[in-house]
């Protein structure tokens, strides 16, 4: 902790967490507008289109300007942007079908399944911290979804989107890590939002046909809602998403992800206080493991390999 408080003395480390708590915020409060919009008359999964594709847009001439590049790593970008884009477009589903609280808290499982990944994948070793934020995490999903008395599944479409959206979350964040440091384009921000807000796009339009069954835009009051869409793209989404890509360039993985758990905090109570969306005891716990999975992984007493941590028991 005291190293925490020395770090936040240099200038620039406190510019970033601020950036980070900042975007932190603003995705807590992202289900407020994603709401808007479809009581503004933009149906189902129109509105990841009308936001994501305008998105994508906006940071092509940027994204664009390294065409060369990215020509040459069409790979690495598409490893990154499909699980990102899809990661983005489920949310909003999730959003639009779900409860709010619960979808974002089983979307914060996504530290978990990074967890997983990272262990099988990247073959990094099993701490004791991250065993142990490991089983807080699914305990407390569990416990969200209904508890011991019934089998913790998802039991509504926005849980589902909800859970896929934290899982294609850690796949992308585990494609960034292993692409992103030797495909200099990949670990552009602007390129990766780029790709990420293109696929989230194409992925938005298959969800349309495929789960609302609705086809193209079909009415004037939904083209109406463009324009705010738009707005709501260069003024909050791609802010927030750049806050969060400047911030975490300048600070540790870990106080990150600290930092990060800002965002369910403010969901919870946003919702809470504007959905009447309160949870139960039940799910109130389930809410306080999964937050402390992301701190018991980064717990420097509990970063001793697992079985190291076994044998001198």
């Amino acid at each position: 902790m005291l190293c925490y408080l020395r770090l936040l003395h240099s200038g620039e480390s406190r510019r970033a967490s601020l950036g980070i708590i900042v975007s932190a915020v603003a995705w807590g409060l992202w289900w407020i507008p994603v709401r808007w919009l479809a009581h503004a008359g933009l149906q189902g999964d129109l509105v990841s289109v009308f936001v994501y594709l305008p998105g994508a847009a906006m940071l092509a001439p940027f994204a664009l300007r390294r065409w060369r590049e990215m020509a040459r790593s069409p790979g690495a970008l598409i490893g990154i942007g499909v699980p990102m884009g899809a990661a983005l477009a489920m949310t909003n589903t999730a959003l639009l079908h779900g409860q709010v609280v619960r979808v974002l808290l089983l979307f914060y499982l996504a530290p978990v399944w990074a967890t997983l990944l990272n262990i099988v994948v990247l073959r990094e070793p099993l701490t004791v911290g991250r065993a142990l934020a490991v089983i807080a995490g699914l305990v407390g999903a569990a416990m969200v979804l209904g508890g011991p008395r019934t089998l913790p599944l998802p039991v509504s479409l926005g849980d589902w989107m909800g859970l896929l959206a934290g899982i294609s979350f850690a796949l992308g964040s585990l494609a960034i890590r292993r692409t992103g440091a030797s495909h200099g384009v990949a670990g552009d921000p602007v390129v990766q939002m780029f790709s990420g807000f293109m696929f989230a796009a194409l992925v938005a339009v298959g969800f349309r046909y495929l789960i609302a069954d609705t086809g193209p835009v079909s009415s004037a009051r939904e083209w109406a809602a463009l324009p705010v869409a738009c707005s709501l793209a260069l003024l909050w989404l791609i802010p927030q998403m750049w806050l969060y890509a400047w911030g975490a360039a300048r600070l540790d993985p870990g106080r990150v992800s600290i930092l990060m758990l800002v965002e369910p905090m403010v969901a919870v109570i946003s919702a809470g206080l504007l959905l009447s969306e309160p949870l139960s005891g039940r799910e109130l716990l389930g809410c306080v493991l999964i937050l402390s999975a992301a701190v018991l992984d980064l717990a420097t007493p509990l970063q001793r390999p697992f079985g190291k941590a076994i044998q001198s028991m």
